[in-house]
């Protein structure tokens, strides 16, 4: 999953953090550049965040959208939008999916959903291999 801030977080993550590079987008989304963070060729590998400390992350309050939804994602899939789930996170994949469900069922997906429209460029493709657990609505 690729990291994307708005203009607020960017400029205070390069004061405090100017080592951590970003690519911005032509929408002036700014993405991590994790690509230096990853340890194999594996495609499927999730990179460490620069963020993360082994325990958690440090950005505290904040901490992005993404990150917040993590392992959840909304993503366009065929002309939907759907709330979709990770099956990379050791830490969800050891729970039952029917509590997963539950958060999504009482308000998280919609609360993921009002922040997506209001916030087109944090919707994501669709990656083959993750759940969906919600289908918010067809795309107009």
């Amino acid at each position: 999953m690729t990291l994307a801030i708005n203009d607020e977080l960017f400029e205070k993550i390069k004061r405090e953090y100017p080592e951590v590079k970003f690519m911005t987008r032509d929408d002036n989304l700014h993405i991590m550049d994790i690509s230096s963070r990853y340890v194999t060729d594996d495609p499927c590998e999730e990179a460490l965040c620069w963020f993360n400390n082994g325990k958690g992350c440090i950005l505290g309050e904040d901490k992005p959208f993404d990150c917040n939804a993590w392992p959840l994602c909304v993503m366009r899939k065929d002309d939907m939008l759907v709330i979709a789930l990770s099956p990379e996170c050791p830490v969800i994949s050891s729970k039952p999916l029917s509590e997963i469900q539950k958060i999504v069922d009482d308000g998280a997906g919609e609360r993921m959903f009002e922040y997506a429209e209001k916030n087109p460029a944090f919707i994501h493709d669709y990656t083959e291999g993750w759940h969906v657990l919600k289908i918010l609505k067809k795309e107009e």
